[in-house]
């Protein structure tokens, strides 16, 4: 048998022995296709855009763990065990304009490039998946009901957020100003905020408090 067909079954033997590696290519065309199906093409073509700090799981010829990007190199390395892939992914919903939908997606693809679960989706609300509109207060309504608070003299104009919790699925309208700020020994400012806290559907009063706040440069 000729010396380079000897080394080259030795070599196939000594890859297959130690475990699976995939073209990097081919693991995003995997997981691309998954995310589709969840979230259509329109999205995932115009409003979607991949992690490049996607990270997969591999163990070491002497069956360490080990982690790298993705993307670094052509295939992956060692004995590929599992890949969360991540995804940045935005919704357009005209029926909402005081809110934007986005945030991060993810799932796992196990050693076979199985998804282990569905998307991670839970910061988009319901409202989207019904096409429905969203009934939310604007700026404008929460920053007339935070003036009614009796507010105290602040510095500046007043601040507006608004806030979607992924447990409870409440929105909330923060109103905040500043009313002082100084400067610590290290050029750093501090200060406290009056912050109204307002249920963004109800105009209901959540809380109305002052917080310290700190800002490291």
């Amino acid at each position: 048998m000729k010396p380079l067909t000897i080394f080259s079954i030795c070599t196939f033997l000594s890859i297959s022995a130690f475990g699976q590696t995939y073209l990097t290519s081919d693991i995003r065309a995997t997981a691309d296709s998954i995310l589709r199906i969840y979230i259509g093409d329109s999205i995932f073509q115009h409003h979607c855009v991949y992690d490049t700090n996607t990270y997969y799981e591999y163990k070491s010829r002497w069956g360490k763990t080990k982690w790298e990007t993705l993307n670094k190199f052509r295939r992956t390395k060692g004995k590929f065990v599992k890949v969360d892939m991540r995804w940045f992914v935005g919704f357009p919903y005209p029926q909402c304009p005081v809110f934007k939908i986005g945030g991060m997606t993810s799932f796992v693809l196990d050693s076979h490039l199985k998804p282990t679960g569905k998307p991670y989706l839970d910061f988009v609300p319901d409202f989207y998946w019904q096409n429905d509109s969203c009934q939310l207060l604007t700026k404008e309504q929460a920053l007339t009901i935070a003036r009614r608070q009796k507010l105290k003299p602040g510095i500046g104009s007043l601040y507006s957020l608004i806030k979607y919790d992924i447990e409870s699925k409440r929105f909330t309208w923060e109103v905040s100003q500043t009313l002082w700020i100084k400067k610590d020994t290290h050029e750093n400012d501090y200060g406290d905020s009056e912050v109204v806290t307002i249920d963004a559907i109800t105009g209901e009063i959540i809380s109305h408090e002052t917080i310290r706040f700190s800002a490291v440069y």
